[in-house]
């Protein structure tokens, strides 16, 4: 019998720039984040058009302190991103919509907080161990 396939969402910390800043616990402390963030994930999305998504995605995670444009800008300079390509497939509406739908999902599901993955009907807050995880994907395959 073929593998059945199971789908996997995962929110991170770029993607929800939005909405985690607009929740009450965390709006303070993470405001002066917002703008910055923002600029990161659009790079993020928008570095997938040169192949480079998880290389500016693992760079960003790995920076220390806050984002800037500037910062941001170096990062993907440094990870082999062309940067002015970079910066017009930023301006894609699909990119800005990318963020929306991610943003108004996790607002659906009630996620505050990133990491987080959507497993079938369920959230993991969080990263699961992978033992955690395999289980957790046996469990959705199987309903």
């Amino acid at each position: 019998m073929p593998e059945q396939k199971t789908r996997l969402i995962g929110i991170l910390v770029l993607a929800l720039a939005g909405i985690v800043a607009q929740h009450p616990v965390v709006k303070n402390y993470l405001h002066h984040w917002k703008p910055g963030l923002k600029f990161a994930a659009k790079a993020a999305l928008a570095a997938r058009k040169q192949g480079k998504f998880e290389a500016l995605h693992h760079g960003l995670l790995a920076a220390r302190g806050q984002h800037s444009e500037s910062s941001v800008l170096t990062i993907a300079r440094q990870v082999g991103l062309d940067v002015e390509r970079l910066k017009q497939d930023m301006e894609d509406p699909a990119i800005e919509d990318a963020l929306k739908r991610t943003r108004a999902l996790a607002k659906e599901l009630y996620i505050t907080g990133t990491p987080a993955l959507v497993l079938g009907d369920e959230v993991i807050a969080g990263v699961p161990a992978i033992p955690t995880l395999e289980r957790l994907i046996a469990k959705a395959r199987e309903s």
